[in-house]
């Protein structure tokens, strides 16, 4: 049996004998083995330089911005952000010195227990919901379905840049909101404007606070 293949080293295209052979000679071969042991190689270097950090910090209560990026395992300009934004604190002990404290670390990464980023081959759609579906459920704006979900620790997951939030619990927070199918009267906006005098933020309001039902008509 011949094969029509392209050589994972050379690129050049060859008659393979087996469906299993990937290079068109035995120095391809050889070369390909080589380079696949220097990647290991790298891959444990890399992974030895990530725990080197960790391994070293242990016992250690108050960091540098460089100590805390790579304890973090991000840069030093992105800890410089996460400082600047107030999202974790550092106490500045002289004009060019600042040092951030280990428990204020663990208290900023415990903000998000409930998010994952997740392979998309790993994720099971038929248990999450997107914001839209959400959204279309309980008659809700899909805008408002990131705060709420966050106001209530919804586990939520990310596949590349989408979110996804867990039906079990999204259905438990939002269960109150669900929309009794046999309410047949319905005030507009601008009817409830008119009857008693509210403003559109007042009324928005007023919906929240009261989980009075609504749903949303032709977008």
């Amino acid at each position: 049996m011949e094969v029509r293949k392209i050589c994972q080293w050379c690129g050049k295209p060859f008659i393979a004998k087996k469906t299993t052979t990937c290079y068109c000679s035995h120095q391809c071969s050889n070369l390909g083995y080589k380079e696949r042991i220097r990647e290991r190689k790298r891959e444990l270097k890399k992974m030895q330089e990530l725990l080197q950090p960790k391994q070293a910090a242990e016992g250690q209560d108050f960091f540098s911005f460089a100590q805390a990026a790579k304890l973090m395992g991000v840069t030093r300009q992105y800890v410089y952000k996460l400082v600047k934004e107030s999202k974790l604190r550092a106490s500045r002990i002289s004009g060019k010195k600042s040092l951030i404290r280990r428990a204020d670390i663990e208290l900023m990464l415990k903000t998000k227990p409930y998010e994952r980023i997740v392979p998309k081959d790993d994720f099971d759609m038929s248990e999450y919901y997107t914001a839209e579906e959400i959204a279309e459920k309980y008659k809700v704006n899909a805008k408002w379905v990131w705060t709420y979900t966050r106001q209530h620790k919804i586990p939520k997951v990310k596949v590349r840049q989408f979110n996804y939030y867990s039906k079990k619990h999204t259905d438990a927070a939002f269960a109150k909101y669900k929309t009794d199918d046999a309410l047949t009267e319905w005030y507009t906006p601008e009817e409830i404007e008119e009857k008693y005098g509210m403003t559109r933020v007042a009324i928005r309001s007023h919906v929240y606070r009261n989980n009075i039902p609504s749903k949303k008509e032709h977008g």
